[in-house]
């Protein structure tokens, strides 16, 4: 089984070029025992939310966070 992916360095969401504006965390299922971060854009949040909350993922508003967290 492969590694989990590195945590985002915050310049670029894992959809697309764009900053990451939430950080979503995808709970781990039969098949993926750990849990995996996702860094995405708004857009690409807002065409995912159903599915997201479908999953049962926890997400984080990353613009609402303080500078340096």
């Amino acid at each position: 089984m492969g590694e989990a992916p590195a945590e985002s360095t915050g310049d670029r969401s894992c959809c697309c070029p764009a900053k990451p504006q939430v950080k979503v965390i995808m709970p781990p299922t039969a098949d993926r025992p750990h849990t995996v971060d996702l860094w995405l854009c708004g857009h690409h949040y807002r065409q995912s939310r159903a599915a997201l909350e479908t999953a049962g993922a926890t997400v984080v508003d990353l613009t609402r966070m303080p500078a340096g967290v």
